[in-house]
């Protein structure tokens, strides 16, 4: 791995990367990202989960404001963000989804279009595809549904981390080339093939650490001692 002083932006999924399965962010990984934005390369965090968690969890940390929230769904800051646009109600993707035996994640009354949902005894072995020829059955189509190994998710067709990415790069003023992607998921790969460098911790999905250009040997949040390298800061 060779470093590179050109970046600018780290962007960061967030559950698997800088936490560990029982979601607790590596102190290590804060740390790290405190010393980055001191050298102003700022570090965006992009989750699947909803944007007030996301957006505060981006003020405690101390990175820049902009966050990507919702899969992509939401990108922005408090003050100004922007929210993709959705053709299906939450009520009618709850309906289905509890008919499949999934429940309904408690954040989903603070979601804007991506909508979460955690498998059951009953819906354990329910497929992405499955769920898909259920809301279009129920009239609901031009949607996305992926797996994160948290939760299930809804979304509008197009939507996803790589174009959530995108507005971000652009509120913020940097080019994909100059943005390094962390991330672990599936669901991180529409990011990873938006940018030329990209790295995954050592727990990454094996389709992810076949997208990327660099396969850390660290786990969760440790990986960042690797990001802190790449980008050729001198961190204690």
């Amino acid at each position: 791995m060779k470093a590179n002083g050109k970046i600018k932006v780290v962007a960061t999924d967030v559950d698997g990367t800088l936490t560990d399965k029982s979601y607790r962010i590596s102190l290590k990984a804060i740390r790290i990202i405190r010393e980055l934005e001191d050298n102003r390369v700022k570090v965006i965090l992009i989750s699947s989960r909803d944007f007030p968690g996301i957006v505060e969890l981006a003020e405690f940390i101390g990175t820049c404001k902009v966050v990507v929230a919702e899969t992509g769904g939401v990108v922005g800051t408090w003050e100004n963000k922007i929210i993709s646009e959705k053709t299906y109600t939450r009520e009618e993707v709850t309906r289905v989804m509890e008919s499949l035996g999934f429940r309904p994640s408690h954040s989903n009354e603070y979601r804007h279009v991506d909508y979460a949902f955690h498998r059951t005894e009953m819906s354990k072995d329910v497929t992405e595809e499955e769920v898909i020829k259920a809301l279009e059955r129920a009239g609901i189509k031009n949607v996305e549904v992926f797996d994160s190994g948290f939760a299930v998710h809804v979304d509008p067709l197009g939507v996803n981390k790589g174009t959530g990415l995108m507005k971000a790069l652009k509120m913020v003023g940097v080019k994909p080339e100059e943005t390094l992607v962390v991330g672990d998921g599936k669901n991180d790969i529409p990011m990873i093939k938006l940018v030329k460098y990209s790295i995954a911790p050592s727990n990454a999905n094996e389709e992810v650490k076949k997208a990327v250009t660099f396969v850390s040997d660290k786990f969760h949040g440790e990986v960042f001692e690797d990001v802190k390298k790449f980008v050729n800061l001198k961190i204690k």
